[in-house]
């Protein structure tokens, strides 16, 4: 969420959340050993009710947490789908005013937004997805 702080009780779409959070979340927490599924943060969305939920699933919640994950300034936005690397994540960083700690995610386009790009790039001077009609 790019928050500095947030608390047990707090909303985590009233913070910003988002469906793609949610699967880069239950992810990150399947990779910990925590079976979260998807739609568990649309019915328990606070912090204290989702973790409630996982540990009356049987999942155990971590008790510390590994900080090498934080030593990339990009490292907590890249879902796995991302694989860049370092000079990659350097030149993006260095694009996006306020560097690493400002970008929020970053995901690789969907086909459908490829497709888009790609008939933009042809021609950048119609725009072949925008009809105009005069009634």
């Amino acid at each position: 969420l790019g928050l500095e702080r947030v608390g047990r009780n707090d909303h985590f779409f009233e913070l910003g959340g988002h469906s793609l959070l949610v699967i880069t979340m239950t992810e990150r927490l399947r990779k910990k050993g925590l079976g979260a599924d998807v739609r568990v943060i649309f019915t328990e969305p606070t912090l204290a009710a989702f973790a409630a939920r996982l540990e009356r699933s049987g999942s155990s919640l971590p008790t510390s947490v590994d900080s090498s994950a934080f030593d990339d300034g990009l490292a907590h936005v890249l879902p796995p789908l991302v694989t860049l690397g370092l000079e990659q994540r350097d030149a993006i960083a260095a694009k996006v005013p306020g560097g690493a700690s400002a970008i929020q995610d970053i995901y690789p386009l969907g086909p459908l937004q490829e497709g888009i790009l790609f008939h933009h790039l042809l021609d950048n001077e119609t725009d072949t997805y925008l009809l105009r009609t005069a009634l």
